[in-house]
């Protein structure tokens, strides 16, 4: 049981690592696209997040070929976890930068967060062994 909350936690890392780069990138210099930061494109930004995410399942699993988190009681587990688990987290970074006075971006909200977090996995998922 042990060995699968582990496995379960490096699932859920995998998504964040690349939300946290995403991020990143958005910060040092696509700060000025107001998609980003702005609720004019709402249903544009969450197919490009998902976008995203697939892109980065489809990164992790050239780095990553092996489900960490496969489970025979609960299959599809790591499909809920993980992104609700990286879309607190990044609920919690914007959050933080809010409350900093620092520009908050869109993906640093939950339910972006989780969409992004949510094309990885579904990738991840799927196309894993």
């Amino acid at each position: 049981m042990l060995i699968f909350i582990v496995e379960l936690l490096i699932e859920f890392l995998i998504p964040l690592a690349g939300e946290l780069v995403i991020d990143l990138l958005f910060h040092l210099g696509w700060r000025r696209q107001r998609w980003a930061r702005e609720a004019e494109y709402t249903i544009l930004t969450a197919i490009m997040y998902f976008g995203i995410g697939l892109f980065v399942g489809w990164i992790s699993i050239s780095i990553f070929p092996r489900s960490f988190a496969r489970s025979e009681t609960l299959p599809g587990i790591s499909l809920i976890i993980a992104p609700v688990l990286a879309g607190l987290v990044m609920a919690a970074i914007g959050s933080i930068r809010e409350r900093q006075g620092k520009l908050v971006i869109r993906l640093e909200s939950f339910s972006y967060g989780f969409v992004l977090a949510l094309g990885t996995a579904l990738v991840r998922f799927f196309f894993t062994e």
